[in-house]
């Protein structure tokens, strides 16, 4: 059979012979080595070409000189070119004799033909290499180094100049330009700027700059500019020199040269710079400090560069020095500095980032390092100190009173001289430290060694330092500090340790001890502490290791700050420990720490701290506690009328931060009767939460009021029952409350919500109440109808005489009301109310409240305008209270049913007035939301309208808006910086042409500073902006369209539109492109430059190659998502992309979508990591043959090259007619792969396949996946085999999780070896028994089994 079989392939091959020319055919099958010895010899002496030119280009490099284009590819094309012959010489060494097995003669003939080609292709490439004479030209030397733009800190003096200089440029007319402006004001900053901005606007192709100084060197700025050009002066003389730079000149058509710091005047011709009717297309830009020069030079335009105004000066030294607006101390110093600076630029910067501060330092660990006075001295004698290095400006202020901070300058000259042998310091402090620096051979001489913040991992025995009085270290938290460790410490003072774990008992010899403080510390043997009777200050914070405190510290006598905070599994402090630390200023429980009190009398028997301890602390100053329930309180217990600083929590309330900075009191989930709620007012209470707190029906009583009086912030939620907040009642006549009057007048915030039972906030006569300080008020009553006004006219009441409740400082006003309340008081009463910020929410009059501001005169404050849910109304800016809005910066509304309009704009009444001729020019942010009635944003004549501050629109669900702005609007929208448009149904226009308008409007929109643009959902759009505004989107970053399915193009044509001469619109920094449903990006002849687009994604189309062909430079992409394309294939994406930066790669419901790559492709995308396939059904292939792949033999070694050297993630969904991913041979070219998913796939038969026309010569039995971590099969109908193949073992040595979900035909066995990898054996005769299984493997767990059930997640 083998015989017949053989002699049928010969006769078939003859009848081919027979077509073909007969020699060449013949010798293809008979002189094979013939064919060999020619492939050798070209391919040596292609290699010998390929060294050679390598050298010259070397060579070439190493001068400077840039390589021509053409040698670079035939360097590229060679080097493949022998790479890719390395298949074919390995299957020269293994072709046997034709006629030992005679299919392989078949082989032989193709084998022979491939190696005719590839010699012929070597022979090719040989005679090529000849033409290249030289390889390199001298090198275009860089640009000049034009800031970026974030380097230049526009300001108004800089803009002016910057303006009129490029006018200037632009005007015909003006050829030379002089900067003029003292030293250091700024000149040579603006000239850059000037040209980078010139080169990006395309104003000239070249943009050359020479430093001219006080002493020009005429051959310094020619060779400069000469080196610009990428040019040599060979001439010797002067005037050689200059004819030859003129000449040179002359050749650029257009160009800015920009000559700074000149001081005197100087001869163009002399340098050889053409000028004036010499060279009409080039301008010179001169900078320079003296006017007379701009004079002499013949200036056409002078621009004076003044010097900053103060309010400048101050606005950049922050931006310089990072400050914020927080940093008050800092920015009081920083007004004093860039006073000094005299509003010179250079020296703001200079000093500016000179002063970056850094190093937040609390103040608490500076005051427990304080040891030798009482706790209270300590604390002020560190806030004198710090308060004068602050004067000093050694110390920063912070945002906080917690921490100042130290610039890390001051630090490191400080840390300098503290490490003289003066002062004996060691600091190595956030260095990452891993083990004791053993840099000092010793440390007797150490009176303080710092290594904090590092993680120690390694202590020494031991440690000689007889001097050493502070220790401060942080540890890794499993280091065990060893037991003899402080022994050589005698004199220590101090220790602070953070981290490791510490037995108390070796520090038994400490005895000097004054301050300890474990953190995050395994603590044990605390028993030992009775040994440090001097001991003043001991913290252990976050010490989960401790669950009881033993009664010894009890014995600590001098013992005057007990911190235990966050210790979340301490249960118990012995009764009477707290009561006998009679010295005890501050004790620190806090939140997460103790809250077993015990009562006197209770079942538990005594065996806790109870709170009637604490009334035996008579310096009791600081305290932090929690109270977890109402009965943890004694009946007759009070706190101690001396604590200053506190933060008491009864229930469940929270408490940020370690160390009380004020009076607070939170109350939370509790029921109360109004004793122990009077019991819990303190004195000096200055902070109230009230949370969820029942049985209280008048939360402040009268007699509390006096106690009271330094309360600030009052916070009030849930308490179903309460009726009233403040109860006010008479002071005693005569007595001496009289002298304590007025009431709350330290209030500055009140909020109340879900209070349903409220009927009143303040009852009773207010005449005795000052609300002077109140800056915020914020109400959100939802679920009640009791509350009908804010203040309750009782009985008695004495109104002011002028009827007037006076709020001076209420800045924020926040009320979000379901109730018919009347608005503060009886209607006899007046507010005066100077608002900054206004949110009302579920009322209907809107309008009346705007009134009542604007009739007392306070709705030209009003900055912040929010309106949500108020039913019936129709124009909340109605057109007589706009005018007053002067100084309104943001108007959100939200889900009011009938508004129609937003602002309506009437005739103003005085056209000779141009004050209020800019309506809304104040308006920075517009956010419309859920407005189902509304049909315009601005009805009526729009003149009177400027949008010039407007940065933020958002447009969201306004189903009957049909445009947003008229023409005459959109001129002015300068600083628009985000738009974003959703939902929008009806919108077929942006910008609407002018219907009926009077005047004629010349100019086209613009926005300079528009960053992204996002519209979605609006299905009547059409068109987005007119192709006039595209040129000035110079700063567009994201521009995202989608779900808009009568979208016909971006940018469309009007009447009149002129575009480039080109017709190229370049979109410098557009870095992210979303598009669905259209089929033009332009008009036909208009393309896009997108040379920073990283993010790419294309949804819905049907043909894509109008679209791709008018997208340019997309040189940088890197994400690229298809979905929903009714395209077989996506070559016309591929051929406009390069793909040599793509990491990501997404294809989505594309259903007739056949192959993505074909396998020229693969050797482009070695960057890709990410590979998703969802939901295409007519897929087949992954990675496709090219259309010229007819006779070429795939190799194994072939297949190998094939590979995704990157790639870490493939996950492929629903594609049911894809066979398996790719050739078993590419397995080993995945060498990253992590994860990989396959779900759905009805006809897959393997993960890993056999190509039909592959040799499985070099594929071997067994493959490995060595990075794979996560392997999911899922709901795998016909899947046989994890390979399908030649292969039939996989090894995945790093495997955590394997997923195995209805597959059941699979018969591959999974199974873990004796190292722990996970293994994949396929045996093509028989199912794996447990194939039908849902079965869960991880690393950790083993093998689970789950139920079979519907798993159509949403994906």
């Amino acid at each position: 059979m083998a015989l017949e079989s053989a002699g049928g392939s010969i006769i078939s091959k003859i009848a081919e012979l027979m077509v073909e020319p007969v020699g060449r055919q013949f010798r293809y099958m008979f002189c094979f080595n013939t064919f060999v010895e020619e492939f050798k010899e070209r391919k040596e002496n292609l290699a010998l070409a390929l060294d050679g030119l390598q050298d010259d280009v070397e060579a070439a490099e190493r001068n400077a000189k840039e390589i021509y284009e053409d040698v670079k590819q035939w360097l590229e094309d060679a080097n493949n070119e022998i790479e890719g012959a390395k298949p074919l010489e390995n299957e020269i060494g293994k072709n046997g004799k034709c006629f030992t097995w005679c299919p392989n003669c078949m082989r032989q003939f193709k084998l022979s033909k491939a190696l005719a080609k590839k010699s012929e292709t070597f022979r090719e490439l040989g005679e090529s290499s000849e033409k290249f004479k030289t390889v390199a030209h001298k090198a275009h030397p860089q640009p000049i180094e034009f800031l970026p733009s974030k380097e230049f800190t526009p300001l108004k003096s800089s803009e002016e100049a910057f303006e009129q200089i490029m006018e200037a440029l632009k005007d015909d007319k003006v050829n030379m330009i002089g900067l003029c402006g003292m030293g250091g004001v700024g000149k040579t900053t603006l000239a850059k700027e000037v040209g980078r901005r010139a080169k990006e606007l395309q104003l000239f192709p070249e943009v050359l700059m020479a430093t001219v100084s006080q002493n020009p060197n005429v051959t310094d700025i020619q060779d400069r500019m000469a080196d610009k050009l990428g040019l040599d002066i060979k001439e010797k003389s002067r005037e050689g020199r200059a004819d030859r730079l003129r000449h040179i000149l002359k050749e650029v058509e257009k160009m800015l040269i920009i000559l700074d710091d000149v001081w005197k005047y100087i001869d163009l011709k002399e340098i050889g710079i053409p000028f004036g009717d010499d060279h009409r297309g080039c301008k010179i830009l001169l900078t320079t400090r003296l006017q007379a020069i701009c004079s002499s030079m013949e200036c056409q335009q002078k621009v004076l560069l003044r010097v900053l105004t103060e309010d400048e000066a101050l606005v950049l030294f922050r931006i310089k020095a990072g400050l914020r607006d927080g940093d008050s101390t800092l920015n009081t110093v920083a007004r004093e500095v860039a006073r000094e600076c005299q509003g010179l630029p250079i020296a703001l910067v200079t000093v500016g980032r000179a002063l970056r501060e850094d190093y937040n330092i609390p103040i608490e660990d500076l005051t427990r390092y304080a040891v030798g006075y009482l706790i209270e001295d300590a604390r002020k004698r560190v806030s004198v100190a710090i308060e004068n290095l602050k004067d000093c400006c050694m110390l920063l202020g912070t945002e906080t009173e917690e921490h100042v901070r130290m610039h890390d300058l001051v630090r490191d000259v400080a840390i300098r001289i503290a490490s003289s042998k003066e002062y004996g310091f060691m600091v190595k402090a956030g260095i990452g430290l891993k083990e004791w620096p053993m840099s000092n051979k010793s440390f007797e001489g150490c009176t303080t060694i710092s290594l904090m913040g590092n993680k120690l991992a390694e202590l020494p025995e031991g440690l000689v330092c007889p001097k050493l009085e502070v220790l401060l270290l942080e540890l890794d938290d499993g280091l065990n500090v060893p037991q003899r460790f402080f022994e050589g410490m005698k004199e220590i003072e101090v220790l602070s340790l953070k981290g490791g774990c510490l037995s108390l008992q070796s520090l038994e010899l400490s005895t000097k001890l004054q301050s300890l403080m474990l953190i995050t510390c395994g603590c044990k043997d605390l028993i030992w502490l009775r040994k440090l009777q001097r001991l003043k200050i001991l913290g252990l914070m976050w010490c989960l290791s401790i669950e009881e405190l033993p009664d010894e510290i009890g014995e600590l006598k001098e013992l005057r700050l007990l911190d235990v905070t966050g210790c979340r599994r301490l249960r118990r402090i012995p009764v009477n420990l707290i009561g006998r630390l009679k010295k005890l200023e501050e004790l620190l429980i806090g939140k997460d720490s103790f809250q077993g009190w015990d009562v006197v009398g209770t079942s538990t028997g005594g065996m806790n701290a109870s709170l009637k301890e604490l009334n035996s602390l008579s310096h009791l100053a600081v305290l932090s506690l929690r109270i977890p329930k109402v009965e943890c309180i004694p009946r007759d217990f009070v706190f101690p009328v001396r604590l200053r600083k506190y933060d008491i929590i009864l229930g469940y309330g929270f408490v940020a931060g370690r160390y009380p900075t004020s009076t607070r009191l939170n109350l939370a989930g509790t029921s109360l009767n109004a004793k122990t709620f009077g019991q819990l007012f303190l004195h000096k209470l200055e902070f109230v939460k009230v949370r969820d707190c029942g049985d209280i029906f008048t939360l402040f009583p009268a007699k509390l009021l006096q106690v009271l009086k330094n309360l600030k912030e009052v916070i009030v939620h849930g308490c179903k029952s309460v009726e009233e907040v403040f109860e006010l009642g008479e002071a005693d006549e005569g007595s001496s409350e009289q002298m304590e009057l007025p009431f709350l007048s330290s209030l500055t915030t009140l909020q109340l919500s879900c209070l349903s039972e409220l009927k009143c906030i303040w009852k009773g006569p207010t005449r005795n109440v000052s609300l002077q300080n109140l800056n915020f008020l914020a109400m959100t009553i939802y679920d009640g109808d009791n509350l009908k006004q804010i203040f309750y006219s009782g009985e008695g009441d004495a109104l002011p005489r002028d009827d007037i409740i006076k709020f001076p400082r209420l800045r924020e006003l926040s009320l979000r009301l379901r109730s018919n309340y009347s608005f503060l008081s009886p209607r006899n009463f007046d507010a005066q109310l100077p608002l900054q910020e206004l949110t009302i929410e579920g009322h209907e009059e809107v309008g009346n409240w705007l009134a009542q501001l604007q009739q007392n005169g306070f709705l030209q404050r009003l900055e912040f305008i929010q309106v949500d849910d108020c039913g019936d109304v129709r124009t909340p800016f109605p057109a007589k209270l706009l005018r007053a809005l002067k100084n309104l910066r943001r108007v959100n509304i939200y889900n009011c049913k009938s508004l129609e309009e937003v602002f309506e704009l009437g005739e103003l009444p005085d056209e000779g007035s141009s004050e209020e001729k800019e309506l809304l020019s104040s308006l920075t942010g517009l956010y419309l939301k859920r407005l189902p009635e509304l049909k315009c944003i601005w009805k009526g004549p729009t003149r009177h309208v400027s949008l010039r501050s407007l940065a933020h629109l958002y447009l969201d669900s306004l189903n009957k808006l049909t445009f947003i702005f008229k023409a005459s609007l959109a001129q002015n929208l300068s600083k628009l910086e985000r738009l974003y448009i959703s939902k929008c149904r009806e919108l077929k226009h942006i910008i609407r042409e002018e219907d009926g308008e009077k005047e004629i409007i010349q100019e086209s929109p613009c926005f300079p500073k528009l960053k992204t643009i996002i519209i979605e959902e609006c299905g009547k759009l059409e068109y987005v902006f007119p192709v006039s505004v595209s040129p000035s989107l110079l700063n567009l970053e994201e521009m995202r369209i989608l779900n808009a399915h009568n979208l016909k193009q971006i940018f469309y044509s009007v009447e009149g539109d002129a575009l480039t001469r080109d017709a190229i619109i370049k979109f410098p920094k557009l870095r992210r492109l979303s598009l669905s449903n259209c089929s033009f990006f332009g008009p036909k002849n208009f393309a896009a430059q997108l040379p920073s687009l990283q993010i790419l994604e294309i949804d819905g189309h049907k043909e894509l190659g109008n679209l791709f062909a008018q997208l340019e430079g997309l040189t940088n992409l890197e994400t690229l998502r298809l979905g929903s394309l009714l395209v077989p294939d996506i070559r016309c994406i591929w051929m406009g992309l390069v793909l040599s930066k793509l990491t990501t790669l997404n294809v989505v419901e594309c259903k007739r979508l056949t192959h993505v790559f074909t396998r020229s492709m693969i050797f482009s995308l070695v960057p890709l990591k990410v590979l998703k396939i969802l939901s295409c059904e007519e897929l087949e292939q992954i990675i496709a043959k090219d259309d010229d792949e007819n006779d070429q033999i795939l190799l194994g070694d072939h297949l190998q090259s094939l590979c995704f050297p990157n790639l870490c993630e493939i996950e492929i969904r629903e594609c049911n007619k894809l066979k398996s991913l790719f050739p078993v041979a590419m397995a080993s070219g995945l060498p990253n792969l992590q994860i990989l998913r396959v779900k759905k796939a009805s006809q897959l038969l393997g993960v890993f396949g056999q190509d039909d026309q592959a040799s499985l010569v070099n594929v071997e039995k067994e493959m490995m996946l060595p990075n794979l971590k996560e392997l999911s099969l899922e709901q795998l109908s016909s899947i046989v085999c994890f390979s399908f193949g030649w292969c039939d073992y996989f090894l995945f040595p790093r495997l955590e999780k394997l997923k195995v979900y209805q597959c059941p035909k699979l018969t591959t066995k999974f199974a873990t070896t004796p190292d722990g990898s996970m293994s994949a054996q396929s045996k093509v005769s028989e199912v794996a028994e447990d194939s039908s299984i849902n079965r869960e493997w991880t690393r950790d767990n083993g093998w689970e089994e789950e139920e079979d059930g519907d798993d159509d997640d949403d994906w």
